[in-house]
């Protein structure tokens, strides 16, 4: 569950509270084993701390248009630049990743680096497997590396099988065991400081991935694994069975209210309406019972109102018997 922290709204990176029980004796751990030269603790807290990293590796940021209300970026690049070990380096261009994960896809070993043939990388990335996971005796691999991984791996106490190509397979084929690998670098895509490599150091770049790493398995320990189809946790976090029960007699309730508040009014407006109708009968009524009386009266040669059509008539066209005759001219 995300919560305020700080006193400022939370962000959808933002770690939760299991989460951060979760990552908290690891981080405090570190900070004991390495203090500050000047003995400063820090007026930030680690938690802010990690939160901002979580939000530039979610968001793909650049570190210094970090959020105000988040721990400023010098204080963030510094605990980040600190528990990656970050060495002096050049940028370079067309740098490649690998990836060595377990049959669950988490990861193990990453290396990153510029120039080099696969078989360079898969042999760095058995030594960090080796010194991580001494456990490990099998590895798959794709047909990118060569017989010298394979010799390497036999050094170490690791059979290495180079996962072929079906013969005859078009387009994209999902090969088994090794395709977890590929679903893995697919997750962590879903991190867009990843899309792209945006460091300019290696170790910078080895230590994005581990931190979005880490933010993916803190969601699997305690939230519902998102896919890119669902919605995200924090907007769709599950709620107790007797809160959705609540929720729903509470809509139920409130539509009942609705309709029996619009019920009244239809039935207010039918009275209205009777109302004007039987008015309105009642007037052609009348009106019918008025028309019948002048049509009687009119019919009589001595009734008043013949002779006042006939006054009427008279004056329009000029012709009034009542005006006084004018006298001749001299």
């Amino acid at each position: 569950m995300l919560v305020d922290v700080g006193g400022r709204p939370p962000y959808p990176s933002d770690l939760s509270d299991e989460a951060w029980e979760l990552i908290r004796p690891v981080i405090t751990g570190w900070k004991a084993r390495h203090p500050s030269v000047s003995g400063h603790e820090g007026r930030y807290e680690m938690r802010e701390i990690v939160n901002a990293i979580l939000y530039q590796a979610c968001t793909g940021c650049q570190w210094r248009y970090l959020p105000h209300d988040l721990p400023p970026m010098g204080a963030v690049y510094y605990y980040f630049g600190t528990t990656t070990g970050l060495d002096p380096g050049k940028k370079s261009s067309g740098r490649k990743r690998g990836l060595a994960t377990d049959v669950l896809g988490l990861v193990i070993a990453v290396v990153v680096a510029a120039s080099v043939h696969d078989n360079a990388i898969g042999i760095a990335l058995l030594d960090e497997v080796a010194h991580s996971a001494s456990t490990v005796t099998k590895a798959w691999v794709d047909a990118g590396f060569k017989s010298a991984v394979v010799d390497h791996g036999k050094g170490l106490g690791v059979d290495v099988e180079i996962i072929q190509r079906e013969p005859g397979a078009r387009g994209f084929a999902p090969e088994p065991k090794r395709w977890v690998v590929e679903q893995t670098l697919g997750t962590l895509m879903l991190h867009r400081r990843l899309v792209r490599d945006f460091e300019t150091k290696p170790p910078s770049s080895v230590a994005m991935i581990d931190w979005s790493m880490t933010d993916v398995m803190l969601h699997r320990l305690t939230r519902a694994t998102p896919t890119w189809r669902d919605p995200p946790a924090w907007q769709s976090a599950p709620r107790p069975v007797g809160a959705w029960r609540r929720e729903l007699m509470d809509k139920i309730d409130t539509r009942q209210q609705f309709l029996g508040e619009t019920a009244e009014w239809l039935r207010d407006q039918i009275t209205g309406l009777t109302e004007q109708l039987a008015a309105a009968e009642d007037t052609l009524r009348r009106l019918e019972i008025t028309r019948e009386t002048i049509l009687e009266l009119a019919a009589e040669d001595s009734c008043p109102l013949k002779v006042w059509l006939i006054d009427s008539i008279t004056c329009r066209n000029g012709l009034n018997r009542y005006a006084p005759a004018r006298s001749a001219s001299p």
